[in-house]
């Protein structure tokens, strides 16, 4: 795919689990995985792809918040460690090395956790992507309904693990930020905040 992701082959066990393709107005079935992607491709590049159209003058209408110009330092090795911790037993990137793996490692090698915030660090301070970042595996998930529709398959992208640190450290800091703010009826995506929160506000 021209996003860099590398489509992961399908387990496919019968032609009604192959995606359609349109042609001249009729219906036809990929009869290989290697048809199956390119399907896939097609659906995930116009998906994707589009351009969305924004009106940023409405930008002009909010509110400036304070500034909190320490959350654009550079991570301590106390936030690096906890982000580390924080790491969910998810699938592993491109690189098939897993969470687990990551922080047994880190845990019990002062060396390799050196080079972790080195890493971090640089990124940090440089703004330079890593190549192994912008290279992921997609993985393709049935929802419901006609599975012959790509539309009806989930995309997710397994991103590799260091970038999830970087993303962890930059959720907590942004955690802080938005409990500050007056949202007192948004219960999602927040700690500590669930249904029964919700419904009281209601």
């Amino acid at each position: 795919m021209e996003s860099g992701a590398r489509a992961e082959k399908l387990a496919v066990e019968n032609e009604e689990d192959k995606c359609s393709q349109n042609e001249n107005g009729k219906d036809l079935y990929a009869k290989s995985d290697e048809e199956n992607i390119g399907v896939f491709k097609k659906h995930l590049e116009k998906l994707f792809g589009r351009e969305a159209k924004v009106d940023e003058s409405v930008l002009d209408e909010i509110p400036q918040q304070p500034i909190h110009e320490r959350h654009g330092d550079v991570p301590t090795v106390d936030e690096i460690d906890a982000a580390v911790r924080k790491l969910n037993y998810t699938a592993a990137g491109f690189t098939k090395i897993s969470p687990q793996m990551w922080k047994a490692i880190a845990r019990d090698n002062e060396l390799f956790f050196d080079w972790l915030v080195q890493y971090v660090v640089e990124f940090w301070t440089t703004g330079r992507v890593p190549d192994g970042w912008e290279v992921m595996d997609c993985v393709m998930l049935p929802k419901k309904g006609d599975l012959s529709l790509p539309s009806n398959w989930r995309s997710i992208m397994k991103i590799e693990i260091p970038q999830k640190v970087v993303l962890n450290i930059m959720q907590s800091r942004l955690v802080e930020i938005s409990e500050t703010l007056d949202h007192e009826a948004q219960c999602g995506f927040r700690p500590m905040r669930g249904c029964i929160d919700a419904i009281f506000n209601v």
